[in-house]
């Protein structure tokens, strides 16, 4: 016993053995004490770590749940978008279709308008070509009725034949010659040129002069020209006055159209 024990310890020991196992029953009992209270504080703390593990396990099950929330979303909205896809893909293909239709539309349109602008300048080509054949025309029976009032000059060689009215055109009213004021001027005819050889005046063709004159002259003033005629011819206008008219008409850039009016009335209407 001595060797089990040191010597510092069995010097405080009491002598007697009842007390020596007293203190040894107290040691035993403090001994237990202290281990009964150092397990019960592990056994705390490990119910607290429990708790704390429990916490997180309560905490990441819900995290879990949440995130399994989440993923279901996910997917409804993936679905969800799957289908908005395709919708729009549809949609598109439809729009496209839509699209080639407009434009095929589009170009059914443009050569609809393309044919009817060639249609309504063709059929404003025509009207002008029309009218300008009407003016022709009308210059023309203009031309001949003054023409089929001159007659013509004798085979031999005598007096240059006088000009004056042997039929009178549906337009021009005749008159008779005992009627006639003095101040009137014979009627002035544009194709008398044509043979004419009177002194002093320039030969100028009555029907090449109105050839050009219609080339030249846009369509209303050939018409004032042809109307100036008509005036002088019913004896509505005088000689001057016809003459200021056809400068009015022909302006400058015409002169020399105006040159040969002038030497036609000059040649056949004399002053």
């Amino acid at each position: 016993m001595s060797d089990a024990i040191p010597k510092e310890v069995m010097s405080v020991l009491p002598t007697d053995p009842v007390e020596q196992l007293e203190l040894a029953h107290r040691l035993a009992n403090l001994a237990f004490s202290s281990k009964v209270a150092s397990l019960e504080g592990e056994n705390n703390q490990l119910r607290q770590t429990l708790m704390q593990r429990q916490s997180q396990i309560k905490a990441l099950e819900r995290k879990v749940s949440n995130l399994e929330m989440e993923v279901s979303d996910a997917q409804d909205k993936m679905r969800q978008s799957v289908e908005e896809q395709t919708k729009l893909v549809s949609e598109k293909n439809a729009l496209i279709g839509t699209v080639k239709k407009l434009n095929r539309d589009l170009s059914k349109l443009d050569s609809f308008k393309r044919n009817l602008i060639q249609s309504l300048q063709d059929e404003d080509e025509a009207s002008k070509d029309t009218a300008y054949a009407a003016v022709d025309y009308n210059g023309d029976r203009l031309v001949s009725s003054v023409l089929s009032q001159v007659p013509h000059s004798s085979t031999g060689g005598g007096t240059p034949p006088r000009y004056g009215i042997s039929s009178t055109p549906a337009s021009v009213p005749a008159v008779p010659s005992s009627q006639r004021s003095p101040e009137r001027q014979a009627p002035w005819t544009a194709g008398a040129g044509v043979g004419s050889n009177v002194e002093g005046s320039p030969r100028v063709d009555g029907k090449e002069f109105f050839r050009q004159a219609r080339a030249r002259l846009a369509y209303e003033q050939f018409s004032q020209f042809l109307q100036n005629i008509k005036e002088l011819n019913a004896h509505r206008q005088t000689r001057e006055e016809t003459l200021k008219k056809a400068l009015d008409i022909f302006g400058p850039d015409n002169a020399d159209l105006y040159s040969s009016f002038e030497s036609l009335l000059s040649r056949h209407l004399p002053l």
